[in-house]
């Protein structure tokens, strides 16, 4: 008999002493005190365990992240570098066809004035 029903027991009826030994209710109360604190233990056991599991699968999911970002971060950078690279290609491949074009004007005035000079000279 519990605690708990034999204090309803004793509410609800009147025992008689032949019924009720005080050192048996004490028994008894000290009896669902010894099982309250172990079913608290088991639960604050059974919480820690699931709060450490939670815990190691919210880490877990961070580092997944953390990767996660590393990962789009390099992909990025290597588009970045890629993209750079191009522009750069390209200026180098407009500066090469300025200077020919420059350099062939340059030519047209040279044999100009090469054709002028002869011409000069010869007479």
């Amino acid at each position: 008999m519990s605690f708990l029903s034999l204090s309803e027991q004793y509410i609800s009826e009147p025992i008689q002493d032949s019924q009720l030994n005080p050192m048996s209710v004490i028994q008894e109360l000290l009896e669902s005190v010894r099982e309250l604190q172990e079913e608290n233990q088991r639960l604050a056991n059974s919480w820690m365990r699931s709060s450490s599991k939670e815990k190691k699968e919210h880490e877990k999911h961070l580092v997944e992240l953390e990767h996660e970002v590393d990962s789009q971060v390099k992909e990025v950078e290597t588009r970045v570098k890629q993209k750079a690279m191009k522009e750069v290609e390209a200026e180098k491949k407009s500066m090469r066809d300025l200077m020919k074009g420059e350099m062939e004007e340059l030519q047209s005035h040279l044999s100009k004035f090469e054709k002028v000079w002869l011409i000069f000279m010869h007479q």
